[in-house]
């Protein structure tokens, strides 16, 4: 995997080929972000924002009207991208529809990649 704006369009690709999600926007953002993607999931809605050296993934529930919430923040890397990919394909996989908190996707001890986000 790539870094920086590479990464996000990347990002989009797979997402998009592996779980048919629809990117709603890639490009610059309005506010401090350098570049930001917004794409929809089956039930999230996912902004993937490059500030700097960090990447920040955020979500919302499709049908309510409050702004993205951060779930994860990850260095630019390679291995940092791998790991926003790896949780939004566990959120999208287990038809995550909720944000609120704890966050579980995928059984701890049975599930290979799953995540606990309190």
């Amino acid at each position: 995997m790539s870094t920086g704006v590479r990464a996000l369009i990347d990002l989009a690709v797979a997402l998009e080929d592996e779980f048919a999600m629809e990117t709603i926007a890639l490009g610059r953002a309005d506010d401090d972000a350098d570049s930001v993607l917004e794409i929809a999931g089956r039930w999230l809605c996912y902004r993937i924002a490059l500030y700097g050296p960090e990447a920040r993934l955020a979500a919302t529930p499709m049908d309510g009207i409050a702004p993205p919430e951060t779930l994860l923040r990850s260095p630019d890397t390679a291995a940092g991208w791998d790991t926003v990919r790896r949780l939004i394909a566990s959120l999208e996989r287990h038809g995550v529809k909720s944000l609120a908190r704890p966050i579980e996707s995928g059984e701890p001890g049975i599930d290979g990649d799953a995540w606990v986000i309190a």
